[in-house]
């Protein structure tokens, strides 16, 4: 083929790659939607560049080169060249090598600038390059896909709705807040976290602290979907297996569980707060979804936060090429929103997954915005610690407002899906 079309199979491959290593992850449609947005950019630039060429050609190998090298460019490989010293100098400083591959992409671009000779024996390479790398990735998304399909495993057994014995005459509220990866007394006590204020501060308002709990499951698909199904996924064990790779059957229930549907049946208001990580952002049988920057799937967000590209996402500081800034606005937000739930005069059930203290550690200890380079300054323990201190004050904050604005009281259950 001599027409160019390997830009836009350059932008597909980061995406369609980070999909087909666990390809039972997602769905078709969230792969279809991330595909289709980050070769959407790209030829949006590629008709900038194009502006200027004035030829299709230059232009496409021009944006085949900067994808290569600011997007494709192995991140390891990068790290490695960062930690290489020569002579005390930083060779892999993220300024000197962003500068290095400035200067090789203005290289590029006066070389296609000025060169009379015909490219097209360079597009025909680059289309079937592109082309080739999607093969394997395609492969084992078609291969999963087809298996799926054939196994009738894309969903799994149906977990039946329970039934109601008695009418409530009055239904309390109800409020079930997921705080992912957050850890048990001992776990905190490990990271240098004192949770006893926090716990006298529930007790005195009349929570229960399960102070010897444990995960049900080690993985955020599988506790929540079992705990909002109110039941182990031991079927699943047998079918699809305890090896498989397929993850639908468990995503599935964590959509379509019984609790929503149950309480729904008793004349619940659903109200759904999600988070950036597809299973959960948002759910189609709510009667209300509540989240924010929840349009863009999260591995297109990530090629913002290659090594070449975070100095300038940084610097932006928008909100709309950055992950880590959304998620701070994002769990603001929402608990904000849901706040405003006690207000309402029908029966509601609010479920929210706020993937707070879960990276990225986006939240200072009094609340303030931590930059990406702020946390990699810092250890783990450090950003994990500070992220929980916050979520403590977001928890009291959050059960005082909402017992506050109640007209009877609510049931309000805080749990952690799993550890850090």
């Amino acid at each position: 083929m001599r027409r160019p079309v390997h830009p836009l199979l350059l932008a597909a491959f980061p995406i369609v790659s980070m999909y087909s290593v666990v390809p039972g992850r997602s769905d078709a449609g969230e792969i279809l939607s991330a595909v289709a947005i980050t070769v959407a950019i790209v030829a949006l630039l590629w008709m900038i560049v194009a502006a200027a060429y004035r030829d299709g050609d230059k232009s496409a190998l021009l944006v085949s080169a900067s994808l290569l090298v600011v997007v494709l460019v192995p991140e390891s490989l990068f790290r490695y060249v960062e930690h290489s010293p020569l002579a005390n100098w930083g060779l892999g400083r993220t300024r000197y090598v962003l500068a290095a591959a400035t200067l090789l992409l203005s290289g590029i671009a006066v070389l296609l600038y000025r060169t009379r000779r015909p490219l097209d024996r360079w597009t025909a390479v680059a289309n079937v390059a592109g082309a080739g790398l999607l093969v394997v990735p395609l492969l084992a998304l078609g291969s999963f896909q087809i298996r799926t399909f054939a196994t009738g495993t894309r969903t799994g057994p149906h977990i039946a709705t329970p039934r109601s014995t008695h009418a409530v005459p009055a239904p309390p509220d109800i409020y079930y807040i997921i705080f992912d990866r957050y850890g048990d007394r001992r776990t905190m006590a490990s990271y240098g976290v004192d949770n006893d204020t926090l716990y006298a501060f529930l007790t005195n308002h009349g929570f229960y602290i399960a102070r010897d709990s444990h995960a049900n499951y080690i993985k955020t698909s599988l506790s929540v979907s079992s705990s909002l199904n109110m039941a182990y996924h031991d079927d699943l064990a047998q079918n699809p297996g305890p090896e498989s790779a397929n993850w639908l059957p468990i995503n599935y229930r964590l959509r379509e569980h019984a609790v929503g549907r149950f309480l729904k049946e008793q004349g619940y208001t659903y109200i759904h707060a999600g988070s950036w990580w597809w299973p959960t952002h948002a759910n189609r049988n709510a009667d209300e979804n509540i989240n924010f920057f929840s349009a863009v799937p999260h591995p297109v967000m990530l090629l913002f936060h290659q090594p070449l590209i975070q100095p300038i996402t940084a610097a932006l500081r928008s909100a709309a090429i950055d992950d880590r800034l959304q998620q701070w606005h994002r769990v603001r937000r929402q608990l904000a929103e849901l706040e405003r739930v006690a207000d309402r005069p029908e029966p509601t059930f609010v479920f929210a997954h706020i993937l707070v203290p879960h990276p990225p550690y986006v939240f200072d200890a009094d609340g303030s915005y931590v930059s990406f380079d702020m946390e990699s300054r810092r250890s783990t323990r450090d950003n994990y610690r500070n992220q929980v201190l916050f979520a403590n004050q977001m928890i009291v904050h959050f059960v005082r407002t909402i017992l506050s604005r109640s007209s009877s009281p609510p049931v309000i259950l805080l749990q952690g899906d799993e550890g850090p």
